[in-house]
Formats: structure tokens, sequence, C-alpha cells
């Protein structure tokens, strides 16, 4: 089925749709983390709909790689969703998975004291130390698309993304169920 055809999709359009959805994963549950840190009494009215107003929050993703068309779509989500709630974000890390890179990142953000951070935890062990300083300095952090070792307690507050591991698994089962036996 060709979505441009028969639903009056165009790839951009799709982006777009996809982009903010994936915005609205991490926006507010960064938002909901602030929250649950500390919540100072706030007036009502502020931001682009009908949200309370609040001071000018900076939200901070830290990417394994930056420059990867595949998070282009969280880009222009993230974008959107401070748009809407009068936030700014910053799109930093590294473009070729350097964990010192990606953790030098982190750190500039706990020191900027962001309002919130969004990180890609490559690593298992890593990012535990500093995420725990974040926390500790009332900075909330939530991990998304990768969340470290497979196990365990996490530092982090919430993962937004899907299980890599069950992932690959269900993707090698669709494999064996399309490929003809045989040699490879």
């Amino acid at each position: 089925m060709d979505l441009e055809d028969t639903a009056g999709f165009d790839r951009v359009s799709l982006l777009k749709r996809v982009a903010a959805g994936g915005a609205a994963l991490s926006i507010p549950a960064l938002l909901q983390a602030k929250n649950a840190v500390a919540a100072p009494a706030r007036p009502a009215g502020g931001g682009g709909g009908n949200y309370p107003s609040h001071p000018k929050w900076k939200f901070v993703f830290v990417n394994h790689v930056t420059t990867n068309p595949f998070f282009v779509p969280t880009q222009y989500g993230a974008a959107d969703a401070c748009a809407l709630v009068k936030c700014k974000y910053q799109w930093t890390g590294s473009a070729k998975s350097d964990v010192g890179e990606m953790l030098s990142a982190f750190n500039a953000a706990v020191a900027a004291k962001a309002a919130g951070i969004a990180v890609a935890v490559i690593d298992p062990h890593a990012f535990e130390g500093p995420i725990k300083k974040a926390l500790a300095k009332g900075i909330p952090v939530v991990s998304y698309n990768a969340d470290g070792a497979v196990s365990g307690v996490k530092a982090r507050q919430a993962y937004i993304g899907q299980s890599l591991f069950v992932s690959g698994q269900n993707l090698g089962q669709k494999i064996v169920e399309l490929v003809p036996k045989g040699d490879v």
C-alpha cells in the first residue's frame, strides 16, 4: 500500500506527524518529571495552550548519533512541543556514539542547570553516576531510545522507547517466517 496514493500522506507530512509524536512522548515526560522534583506554585496562563505559566525552561537532549536522520523527527517534535509550551531545548551529544562526548554534554547540561535532561543511555555503567548527580541537584532525567543495561535498577526517572532486546527477537522471528528454508 502506498500511503501517498491512498491516504494523502507525503513523506514530509508523515515525518512531521511522527516527529510531533516523538516529542509528545519526551517533552511531557520531562515536564512531569520536573514537576515531581520541584512543584512551585504557578498561576494559570502561559505557553501556547492552556498551560500554567512557568519559568523559561530549557531541556537538553543528549543523543548518541546527533546527525543521524533517524532522529530528525525527534528534533522537529521537540521544537514543536517547545513552541507549544513556550520552552527551549538543546540537541547535543555525539555524532559517532562517543560516550566521553556524551558525558561531557550531559555534565554541561547539569552545570547549566537544565530544567530536564533526556539521554540515550548507550553504556550500561557510564551514565549512572552523572544521572544520580543531576537528580541530586533537582534536575529530572529520562532516558530515550537506549536504556543501558538490560536489567537492574537504573537511576533515570523514566524510559521512553521500546525494549531493544525484545524488538530484536521479534525482528529475528519475522525474518525466520519470511525467509524460505535453505542455504543462506
